[in-house]
C-alpha cells in the first residue's frame, strides 16, 4: 500500500483526476517534499490507499501557511 501526497495552489475537496506530488510507502512516518514553488500559499492533502490500489479522492485539504498565520496571531494558545 502507498501513501498519495496531493499538493495545489487552491483548495480542493477531491483528488480525481489529480497526479499525486510524491507518493511514500504506507507506515513511513516522515517525508521530505522537495520542488515546491516559492512564493506561493500551498494546499496539500494526503491518501491512504490499500493493497489494490483503492482510495477515497474526497478530501480536506490543509494549507499550513494558515497554521502559520495563526500562530503569529496567538490563536489556538
Amino acid at each position: 500500500p502507498l501513501v498519495r501526497i496531493y499538493t495545489a495552489t487552491e483548495f480542493y475537496e477531491d483528488v480525481s483526476g489529480l497526479i499525486p506530488f510524491a507518493t511514500v510507502p504506507a507506515g513511513k512516518q516522515t517525508h521530505l517534499l522537495g520542488g515546491l514553488p516559492g512564493g506561493a500559499i500551498l494546499y496539500f492533502a494526503v491518501v491512504a490507499e490499500d493493497a489494490a490500489g483503492n482510495f477515497d479522492p474526497t478530501v480536506r485539504a490543509f494549507s499550513p501557511e494558515g497554521v502559520h498565520r495563526r500562530r503569529r496571531r496567538g490563536a489556538g494558545t
